[in-house]
């Protein structure tokens, strides 16, 4: 029988199954490409720190893009931007450092973060990180059925939310989200509305900018309410204590449910 070979950081994983990390891990994951991961896993960091956390931002991608979607140079070193009363720390974890960071203490003094956000690389094993709140982008029928295979890697201990990206209709979008529950034979969460493209966001972090900081209206206010409700998600899933509700944006006074007056 052949063996079957696997790289050091799938087997790291393996060895910690049913580990929990050491500190609890927003992932951000999909098999695909192009379906918005390090937008959103940028948007998540960032609305968390908002909440007066420092937040560890991880990305796995070999192009640094997290980095230079927030303003800074690409590199794997640890950068910090402040966010509202918080930080955002984003560190390059390529290969086998993410499991090392995440699950053994020593190599990173995680103690000065209360939370971490992992932008994994689009590959099948990018949702196999154990007692981690996966958030999994969908955006078309490949992208299903590629879901499908990354949660056959996907330990038991991970809670999995879905968001469908790049809009469609909510009915049909329903259905799909329990038909993907049924076939990887798991409870799935999910966000009820598709999460429409917006070209302001990409070019506001194509330009290293805050997201945050853009009016809301229209696609833009529709992208960030859903990263607002997975982030909070996550915030009641760990049990951190009170969710702050949003301050309103630069160019907009006042924005019922986004501030602390809404």
């Amino acid at each position: 029988m052949p063996v079957v070979k696997r790289n050091q950081a799938e087997r790291l994983v393996e060895d910690v199954a049913n580990a929990v990390p050491v500190l609890p891990v927003l992932s951000v994951a999909s098999f695909k490409g192009g379906v918005w991961k390090t937008s959103f896993a940028v948007s998540l960091a960032e609305r968390l720190a908002w909440n007066k956390v420092n937040v560890l931002l991880l990305t796995c991608d070999a192009q640094m893009d997290a980095c230079a979607r927030l303003g800074l140079k690409r590199s794997p070193d640890l950068q910090v931007v402040s966010r509202g009363h918080g930080h955002v720390s984003v560190l390059g974890a390529a290969g086998s450092r993410l499991p090392e960071i995440l699950y053994r203490r020593g190599l990173v003094d995680t103690a000065q973060f209360k939370l971490a956000v992992v932008d994994t690389p689009p590959v099948r094993h990018g949702g196999n990180l154990p007692g981690a709140f996966m958030v999994a982008l969908v955006d078309g029928t490949d992208a299903r059925a590629n879901l499908l295979t990354m949660l056959q890697d996907t330990p038991a201990n991970t809670t999995v939310v879905l968001v469908k990206v790049g809009g469609g209709d909510a009915g049909e979008w329903a259905v799909t989200a329990e038909a993907l529950e049924v076939a990887s034979g798991r409870p799935l969460l999910y966000l009820p509305d598709p999460v429409p493209a917006s070209p302001v966001v990409k070019q506001a972090q194509d330009e290293g900018r805050s997201v945050w900081e853009l009016a809301r209206s229209g696609n833009v206010l529709k992208m960030l309410s859903a990263v607002d409700d997975v982030a909070s998600m996550f915030w009641e899933h760990v049990g951190n204590g009170r969710w702050l509700k949003m301050p309103s944006s630069l160019k907009v006074v006042h924005l019922g449910g986004w501030d602390d007056g809404g």
